[in-house]
């Protein structure tokens, strides 16, 4: 009985283990936004805001993207807004890489879904962040971690209000 008590424990633990694992740890990586400048495209108002991924491990990172539609891993926690997509006739997988203690920045465009409505709600940008393990063939798990909430990396907030003043 012992020994079917301490190979049910080791079970557990083992799994526990296996199952935590795959969970980004808080501090691991983080995303920094701030807003870089207002724009006007066909008379909508546009805003550039870099975002910066910051590895924070000694490992180096490598996660899951696309060279066109890379804007598909980001999205808003504030429902005004809207990322606008990049034109492109040529969309593949890749994989970027970002080494130990360094970080990666890229420009997200956003507009705002309805031109009228005065926004005061701070935001945030949320990454998708879809970890590719050395053991990987390339994105063969994207599909069953495209959603699950542990892969998401939550920005600092900027404020709605700094958006909501117009382009003369």
């Amino acid at each position: 009985m012992i020994k079917l008590t301490l190979a049910f424990l080791i079970l557990i633990l083992n799994f526990n283990t296996i199952k935590s694992s795959n969970y980004i740890q808080e501090d691991n990586y983080t995303l920094e936004i701030e807003k870089l400048k207002k724009s006007k495209l066909k008379n909508i108002e546009n805003w550039l805001i870099k975002a910066t991924l910051k590895n924070n491990t000694n490992d180096t990172l490598r996660y899951c993207s696309m060279s066109c539609s890379w804007t598909d891993y980001y999205s808003l926690n504030n429902t005004n807004f809207k990322i606008i997509e990049n034109p492109c006739d040529k969309n593949i997988p890749i994989i970027i890489t970002i080494a130990p203690k360094e970080s990666k920045s890229v420009e997200i465009q956003l507009s705002k879904k309805d031109e009228k409505k005065s926004i005061q709600k701070n935001f945030k940008i949320i990454l998708n962040l879809i970890i590719v393990k050395s053991s990987n063939n390339r994105f063969e798990n994207e599909n069953e971690n495209k959603t699950l909430s542990k892969n998401l990396i939550y920005s600092n907030s900027l404020a709605g209000r700094y958006f909501a003043k117009k382009i003369k």
